[in-house]
């Protein structure tokens, strides 16, 4: 997703996904299931396409994770990987990825986003410069654990 404010298209967007995976206790998925106690663990594989004219002018891909279904979205988690020397292109990273269950009662699903910048965490402006490089926006459907 790279039409944040409608003057751009997804064309224009400083990176293209070409594989999404959800992975949760080795297997993919297409939605994750909330443990009873504990913590929500899955690893998110991606691999992404840095066209030429933007290679070098990034720090990293970051992934930001948040709860969806509430009036306040509640931020989950965040990491970013280092995407300043390209080995291969497309690129790929796993985000393993650990969200206490606890933050997501009442939750049903979590919104994943994916954005490259070239800020470094804390650095003003950051907030700002992953809404324009972001090129994923994208929820993921939770279940609970089913009790027999």
């Amino acid at each position: 997703m790279y039409n944040y404010d409608g003057k751009y298209s997804i064309l224009d967007a400083p990176a293209h996904l070409t594989s999404f995976l959800l992975e949760s206790n080795g297997k993919i998925v297409d939605y994750l299931t909330v443990p009873e106690n504990g913590n929500l663990n899955f690893n998110l594989k991606i691999y992404v396409y840095l066209p030429n004219h933007v290679q070098g002018e990034f720090e990293g891909i970051y992934l930001s994770i948040y709860s969806t279904g509430l009036k306040n979205d509640i931020y989950l988690s965040q990491q970013v990987a280092d995407v300043t020397e390209i080995a291969m292109n497309p690129v790929g990273l796993v985000f393993p990825v650990e969200i206490d269950a606890n933050l997501l009662i009442d939750i049903h699903a979590i919104n994943i986003q994916l954005a490259l910048s070239s800020k470094h965490d804390g650095e003003m402006g950051i907030g700002e410069s992953l809404l324009l490089g972001r090129f994923l926006n994208t929820l993921i459907p939770l279940k609970e654990v089913q009790h027999d």
